[in-house]
């Protein structure tokens, strides 16, 4: 969909309430899909530390070679963290 047929479906009243939405909760987006995903990054890091320490820990090997599984962002962090960076530019 185009801006110009964007604008012929909605009024103007309608499009500011869609943009007042945007900056209380974040763009709209496929944001649950990205939620689902990062959570499976971070069990698919977990599995493969586990893998790692059930396999290499003999005498040979001293140290598991998956490293420790790490948080992964969710889309509204990656907003809010954007968003807390805007607002410092803004205060300078």
């Amino acid at each position: 969909m185009t801006v110009r047929e964007l604008l012929e479906r909605i009024d103007s009243r309608e499009l500011a309430e869609w943009a007042a939405y945007e900056r209380f909760a974040g763009p709209v987006d496929d944001a649950y899909l990205a939620g689902v995903l990062a959570a499976l990054h971070e069990q698919v890091q977990t599995l493969n530390r586990m893998t790692g320490a059930a396999h290499f820990t003999d005498r040979k090997h001293k140290k598991n070679p998956a490293p420790e599984p790490s948080h992964y962002p969710r889309p509204h962090e990656l907003y809010e963290r954007d968003a807390s960076s805007v607002e410092e530019d803004d205060d300078n």
